[in-house]
């Protein structure tokens, strides 16, 4: 095929490629947190919520949350988590991401809680199931009621502990965590903020971690109705 002729087709074709590749390479952009299910920083824990190819921006944040309780009242082990204060701490919303139709949202949701809180929450009252066959007979009226064993609860999923260690270098931080929102100096250390997750982290002249802290309550909050979804905190 002469190479004329081969850079008019190429050059047609550009309009309906390009848009499959921009929606393609969107996922590159994601926040590093999207690619996890829960994970934790010291003694802060995050469950991620995602939602895809929801009809609007708000039922995708709304759904995203939902999706995030149940990873954490799967880590509560029964707990009752109906008032644990839950932060949002960040809100990615993805319009037409790929392998969804045109038109649609997805939306990753961030949600942070304490684990000590979580783990001093009470167990939920259970009540033992009983034999619900009716007596047909006043000797089985006689008959104690049989409980069925309590069995213990399945054991917490695993959670990936992602907290940043003295001496880490800053190019292992980049790739853990991404780039950060913002980068100061001061004096000869240099401090790397990631505001998603409040996450800071000091690094040394000779460019090694020294200290990291997890700060800051992005967007405290109760728990959202499904009528009333919460406000994103951040978008990126």
């Amino acid at each position: 095929m002469p190479a004329a002729v081969f850079a008019i087709i190429l050059l047609l074709s550009l309009p309906q490629i390009a848009p499959e590749i921009a929606r393609a390479d969107s996922s590159l952009l994601r926040p590093f947190w999207t690619e996890q299910a829960m994970f934790r920083f010291g003694d802060e824990v995050y469950f991620v919520g995602v939602a895809s190819c929801a009809r609007t921006a708000e039922e995708a944040r709304s759904r995203a949350f939902d999706a995030g309780m149940k990873e954490l009242n799967a880590y509560a082990q029964g707990r009752d988590t109906s008032r644990l204060l839950i932060e949002t701490a960040m809100v990615y919303e993805e319009p037409d991401a790929p392998g969804c139709p045109k038109g649609t949202t997805s939306a990753w949701r961030l949600l942070r809680v304490n684990q000590t809180k979580v783990a001093a929450l009470p167990k939920r009252a259970t009540i033992p199931e009983r034999s619900r066959k009716a007596p047909t007979s006043e000797q089985e009226e006689s008959k104690p009621s049989e409980t069925a064993p309590i069995t213990p609860p399945p054991p917490s999923p695993p959670i990936q502990d992602l907290s940043p260690y003295a001496g880490m270098s800053r190019d292992e931080i980049a790739q853990r965590f991404g780039k950060p929102k913002t980068i100061k100096k001061r004096g000869q250390e240099e401090i790397w903020t990631y505001s998603d997750t409040g996450l800071t982290i000091t690094f040394s002249p000779d460019e090694t971690l020294i200290s990291w802290t997890v700060t800051g309550k992005p967007n405290a909050e109760q728990r959202p109705r499904r009528s009333e979804p919460t406000e994103a905190a951040g978008t990126a």
